[in-house]
């Protein structure tokens, strides 16, 4: 098992013996069956400037799934949601 040796933010580690930071967020529990996994974990970037500009990403992305696993969203609204909002530039 792999170990966090230093975060800089939460959802942020970085781990022994790679590169970069990742991502890292628990799977709720009442979800870990349907999800088929404990724990979310991926290079979120190299930089901690990277890395922290992901983690709003990351926190949409695994949001949803857990909307879509409890039936609290539906694929239909989540294409609603993203036309409706815009980027900021």
């Amino acid at each position: 098992m792999i170990t966090a040796v230093a975060t800089i933010a939460p959802y942020l580690v970085k781990l022994p013996g790679r590169t970069g930071w990742y991502f890292q967020r628990k799977v709720p529990a009442d979800l870990v069956t349907s999800i088929g996994k404990q724990l979310w974990r991926w290079k979120a970037g190299n930089t901690p400037q990277e890395a922290r500009k992901a983690v709003v990403e990351a926190l949409a992305h695994t949001d949803e799934i857990i909307g879509l696993h409890r039936g609290e969203l539906t694929p239909e609204l989540t294409r609603s949601l993203e036309q409706q909002v815009k980027p900021v530039s």
